[in-house]
């Protein structure tokens, strides 16, 4: 996807510059004018594509990829000391308000990004304890304990994702871990539907396609 919004790009300014050529020299304003115009109008939509059907960019769709981007930027620029600190915070704010929601929520997430695993665990535990709907512990919870237990994935952990896929049937992290469990319990019937719909999210130029492609030939072949 990248190479293609590349090509589109360089494709497009090459075609302005052309166009410009048949300009004469005394419309140097005009020219920029006609540039622009022509440019942009070639740049804007191959932009909004690629953001719409990259994976690299976080997101259900262009506003929420944009935005998500913009908030990694500005994460990347806090001092995890002043993270630490706000951990605290939380912390000492639970001793009086142990059951507030968004508290809780706010102390795991802070702990999942410190890489305190353990810790945020805990939390997201103790959040869904609080509000076993709530679809942001649950997803915390199952992704917290997918990198705690990396390859010896527990029974607890397929039933939070397989909880996951009910409120977000399209949950790429939950389909992958699913088609994966079921292919390795050798269950490939159940792990050929998710690869399929994992194929159908994906983009087809990305190194994950492959691989699921792969992986869908060797179901065929057992």
């Amino acid at each position: 996807m990248l190479y293609f919004f590349l090509f589109i790009f360089i494709f497009s300014l090459i075609l302005t510059l052309l166009i410009l050529t048949k300009y004469n020299s005394n419309a140097g304003k005009k020219k920029k004018i006609v540039y622009a115009i022509f440019l942009f109008s070639i740049f804007l939509p191959v932009i909004i594509i690629y953001l719409q059907n990259s994976n690299y960019w976080v997101g259900d769709n262009v506003l929420s990829k944009a935005y998500n981007n913009l908030n990694i930027r500005e994460v990347n620029k806090i001092d995890p000391g002043a993270i630490s600190k706000l951990v605290n915070k939380l912390e000492m704010q639970l001793i009086d308000n142990p059951n507030q929601i968004e508290l809780i929520k706010k102390l795991a997430q802070l702990k999942y990004f410190l890489l305190d695993f353990e810790g945020a665990l805990k939390e997201f535990e103790k959040g869904r304890r609080l509000n076993a709907n709530d679809i942001d512990f649950l997803i915390g919870e199952a992704n917290t304990r997918l990198v705690l237990e990396k390859e010896s994935i527990s029974k607890k952990t397929i039933e939070l994702f397989t909880k996951v896929l009910e409120e977000r049937p399209n949950d790429i992290t939950a389909l992958l871990v699913l088609a994966d469990y079921n292919f390795y319990s050798k269950n490939y019937i159940i792990s050929k539907n998710y690869y399929q719909k994992l194929l159908s999210l994906i983009d087809k130029n990305s190194l994950e396609y492959k691989d699921i492609k792969n992986r869908l030939d060797e179901i065929e072949n057992f």
